[in-house]
């Protein structure tokens, strides 16, 4: 099942995956992580909410605070989703010679090196 089967945007996907090594996080904290306005982050939160992939729950003691915390159906969606891309990539992988899948791996590797190595 590809993405759209699924009907997930990729923004989407992305505020499920940032919710999954979290137990709760407020709105600002899942904005500031997917590095857009609040109000964007707002509309996201509330289409996931309307399918009860993630929940939104008030601060007890100040309201103005918002709580999103991922569900047990959005975990489970999100799992099927990234195990599904894993799966066409390895399918599309399987076409790819020796020395192709050699290039690539370096290739992914001196990747990685240098994106850890950017400034935060």
């Amino acid at each position: 099942m590809h993405h759209s089967k699924v009907d997930l945007s990729s923004l989407q996907i992305h505020a499920l995956e940032t919710l999954r090594g979290e137990k709760i996080v407020t709105m600002t904290v899942l904005a500031n992580e997917l590095r857009m306005p609040k109000t964007q982050t707002t509309r996201i939160v509330d289409k996931l909410v309307s399918r009860k992939l993630v929940q939104r729950e008030y601060d007890s003691t100040d309201r103005r605070i918002i709580k999103v915390s991922l569900t047990e159906a959005g975990l489970e969606l999100l799992n099927f989703v990234v195990n599904d891309a894993i799966e066409i990539l390895a399918d599309k992988l399987k076409s790819l010679d020796e020395k192709d899948l050699s290039v690539l791996s370096s290739t992914a590797t001196r990747m990685i090196e240098v994106v850890k190595a950017l400034p935060l």
